[in-house]
């Protein structure tokens, strides 16, 4: 078993990358959003994406990871009207070890300071709304033991809840029970009532996963 820091530990981020595009008045706005841990993985995106749109007039960025580092780049904007807006946009919707990319390719019009906040602040917006958002949380493992008369009436009630489950069947049968820490009570609870089982066994692990 593992050390956590926090019972409860969970962060949220995106399941996989998403490619958006937003127009205001003539200028493209497209926003690369993906999933990632380091700093040294954004700057390869971030090549990446400058070989794709050679010919664009910014590529500003923001990065947050769950470690605590926060980044913003206004790539050539006036400064506070890209990278920090966009930033702000991720801090908003709680993601972390997440990356977006907003290229540009100039229309035109000039959108003022005010209008670059919006732009950059929605392109992002956008391509959140577009992807699959996971909230990862702390997930305890037990292994349960349970009498074959009983395992019907518990495997019921287990499987009411949005917890992970496995049965594996030999003099009992051995349930396997993945469930987020904060649901352990509930689960005890359960058991007690329908296992007649009145201590949890220690977590055999735990480890960080999406909630299901």
């Amino acid at each position: 078993m593992t050390d956590e820091p926090s019972r409860h530990v969970s962060y949220r981020t995106v399941k996989e990358p998403v490619h958006t595009e937003l127009v205001e008045k003539k200028s493209r706005f497209l926003c690369d959003l993906a999933p990632l841990t380091t700093e040294e993985a954004a700057a390869e995106m971030l090549r990446t994406i400058r070989k794709r749109e050679p010919d664009a007039s910014h590529h500003c960025s923001a990065l947050r990871l769950q470690s605590g580092i926060e980044r913003s780049h206004d790539d050539g904007e006036p400064s506070g009207t890209a990278g920090r807006p966009m930033l702000h946009v991720l801090a908003a919707h709680h993601l972390v070890d997440v990356f977006a990319v907003v290229t540009r390719y100039f229309g035109g019009t000039l959108l003022g300071a005010g209008g670059l906040v919006r732009a950059y602040s929605e392109a992002v917006s956008a391509a959140i709304r577009e992807a699959t958002v996971l909230t990862y949380a702390l997930h305890h493992q037990y292994d349960v033991h349970v009498p074959y008369a009983l395992y019907d009436r518990v495997r019921a009630a287990l499987d009411a809840h949005d917890w992970r489950i496995e049965a594996t069947f030999a003099e009992d049968v051995t349930l396997t029970v993945i469930a987020p820490a904060i649901d352990v009570p509930l689960l005890s609870a359960l058991l007690s009532a329908n296992a007649q089982l009145h201590t949890l066994p220690e977590p055999r692990a735990q480890t960080l996963l999406p909630l299901l």
